[in-house]
């Protein structure tokens, strides 16, 4: 009787994996998970892009054996440089306030809004705090509070920043200048705790492009027990084509399109 129960139960299983409730591929809210990662993603390029126009990645003006007034100056010559007559940049003592109606930047991409600069530096450390006010960068929106420390202009970390909009809260990221662009490692979540959480491990980003082009992230979320990853491709800044992977098995996809990205 026992071995008619277990066989009865095999011969089940196999008709349900039959019947297609063993997905081929993501499920529907397995990519909408991964969805919800590529914003975190976009986040990041808009916030690339904007500290672009200000202090610049690999060079930059935030020469950490300056004064903090020194490097003010600096960044409000670099953002004059980026507005190319569009929009005003201002200094006073360590803080720069950069406003821009619409301007196109020289960095390819689009400013519009108000942000505020501040300079700090404690011991070996400065902190360019940005404060974008209702900033759109292209068509990603920006607000809020945006620590980049460094040491030595090459490597910035942001950490605990709270952007809203298209959301990267409770941040703990490095941006670092590498010949292959800027790129990204660590991790953000959601304000809440059932909410998206994103690693990002090696994530290549060069200036003004829609996507990044090579690195994985990793998406999760607590509420609906899903994990995926998605790994950018050379070609995903003009295709937005990606491969995307969970429950061990790696399958095409493709992120969200926003704006005129990807430009095809």
């Amino acid at each position: 009787m026992e071995r008619l129960v277990r066989n009865r139960l095999r011969l089940l299983v196999l008709m349900t994996a039959g019947a297609g409730c063993v997905p081929d591929g993501p499920t529907v809210s397995e990519r909408t998970v991964a969805d919800d990662g590529a914003y975190f993603v976009r986040s990041s390029q808009g916030l690339i892009n904007l500290a672009d126009s200000l202090f610049g990645f690999a060079p930059t003006v935030v020469d950490t054996s300056e004064t903090p007034e020194d490097i003010a100056l600096a960044i409000q010559a670099k953002a004059s440089a980026s507005l190319a007559g569009c929009g005003s940049a201002t200094v006073a003592d360590a803080g720069v306030t950069i406003v821009a109606p619409e301007c196109a930047l020289a960095n390819g991409v689009t400013l519009s809004g108000t942000v505020l600069v501040e300079v700090t530096k404690t011991g070996s450390t400065v902190t360019v705090e940005l404060f974008p006010w209702h900033v759109s960068v292209g068509v990603t929106p920006l607000s809020g509070r945006v620590p980049f420390a460094t040491t030595d202009g090459v490597t910035f970390a942001v950490v605990g920043n709270d952007v809203g909009s298209v959301s990267l809260y409770m941040c703990d990221l490095s941006f670092a200048s590498t010949p292959q662009g800027v790129t990204v490692n660590g991790t953000a979540r959601e304000r809440h705790d059932y909410g998206t959480r994103i690693a990002f491990t090696d994530v290549v980003t060069q200036v003004g492009q829609c996507f990044p082009n090579a690195g994985t992230i990793g998406v999760g979320q607590a509420r609906s027990a899903v994990d995926i990853s998605t790994t950018f491709l050379p070609d995903t800044p003009s295709t937005g084509q990606v491969t995307l992977t969970v429950r061990g098995e790696s399958y095409p996809g493709t992120v969200p399109s926003y704006g005129k990205c990807p430009p095809g």
